[in-house]
């Protein structure tokens, strides 16, 4: 899997704290390692779900139209102003 390139920093910074944090409980308070353990690693896998960058396969490429990378649904299309770029109304 790969990740998006603006998260490695911060995925090895929280790796970093959360091993100095393992290690300053061991020494301190061995029998609470496991616990500090069950609460920082579903929180590193959400900063790895986070940052995570999958492959999205293009079936149909088409030069004319504008491919975004997004795990959703679309909700509504409506008719709005588009003043950064286009400058008028569009769906």
């Amino acid at each position: 899997m790969r990740f998006h390139r603006e998260g490695h920093r911060p995925l090895i910074f929280t790796a970093i704290i959360m091993l100095l944090a393992l290690a300053a409980v061991q020494n301190l308070l061995p029998q609470a390692k496991a616990w500090l353990l069950l609460l920082l690693l579903p929180v590193y896998g959400l900063l790895l779900n986070f940052f995570r960058d999958p492959e999205r396969p293009i079936l149909q490429p088409d030069d004319r139209i504008i491919y975004a990378p997004a795990d959703g649904k679309v909700l509504v299309l409506e008719e709005t102003t588009e003043e950064e770029y286009f400058k008028e109304r569009r769906i």
